[in-house]
C-alpha cells in the first residue's frame, strides 16, 4: 500500500539498512564457500517468509500474559471489530 504519510523507518531503511545489507551479502559471497553462502541466503529468506506469513495457531509472541496466537478467521478486517 502506498500512502503519502511520513514513516521514519522507511527513510532509515532505504538510506542505511538496505545498503548495509547489500554490502554484507556481497562481502559474504566473496568470503564464504558457495554452498555455505547459499544455505545462509535460503535460511534468511525462509525466516523472512515465516515472519511475514504467520501460521494460524502457531505462537508468534510471548509476553507476561502468555503466548499470543494468530487465529484463522474468514471475516474481513472491518467485520472482525464487530
Amino acid at each position: 500500500m502506498v500512502t503519502r504519510s511520513y514513516s521514519p523507518g522507511t527513510v532509515s531503511g532505504v538510506a542505511l539498512w538496505a545498503p548495509l545489507g547489500l554490502l554484507a551479502v556481497v562481502r559474504s559471497r566473496q568470503l564464504l564457500p558457495h554452498p555455505v553462502w547459499r544455505r545462509g541466503i535460503m535460511a534468511g529468506a525462509l525466516i523472512r517468509f515465516l515472519a511475514s506469513h504467520p501460521v494460524p495457531g502457531f505462537p508468534m509472541t510471548l509476553d507476561a500474559t502468555g503466548p499470543q496466537t494468530i487465529t484463522a478467521s474468514r471475516k474481513r478486517p472491518a467485520d472482525a471489530l464487530t
